[in-house]
């Protein structure tokens, strides 16, 4: 872009997640659907490789702080899921449950990227 940062469109606004000036490292955590379960955090859900139970490794303050995927599908904040909790018992609840693996291609990851900050303000 013509601004020197990364950006994303949410349909109706630009938004800077990066900017050299103010360089963060991104967090990622994987979890792991099973067609039941909708509330992910404090405990709840498994993690990708459902090994532990499900938290967060980082603080975020509200849906803008995070971008979430199901199988590489972004979801939107308030339709698909939505926030409670604080550090570190904070959650995300999906209005419905994301499918369960098939084992083979991990095809119903769920993908939370987190320390964008409300989507760069």
């Amino acid at each position: 872009t013509t601004t020197s940062t990364f950006q994303i469109y949410n349909g109706d606004n630009w938004y800077n997640i990066s900017e050299a000036s103010r360089e963060k490292t991104l967090v990622i955590d994987k979890f792991q659907g099973d067609g039941t379960t909708t509330v992910f955090g404090a405990g709840q859900g498994n993690t990708y490789d459902g090994s532990t139970a499900a938290t967060f490794s980082t603080n975020f303050n509200d849906a803008t702080d995070i971008l979430v995927f199901v199988g590489g599908i972004a979801q939107l904040a308030g339709t698909n899921y939505t926030v409670s909790g604080t550090y570190p018992n904070q959650q995300i609840t999906f209005g419905s449950a994301p499918p369960a693996n098939d084992g083979t291609s991990n095809g119903h990851v769920i993908t939370v990227v987190q320390n964008l900050n409300k989507l760069g303000e």
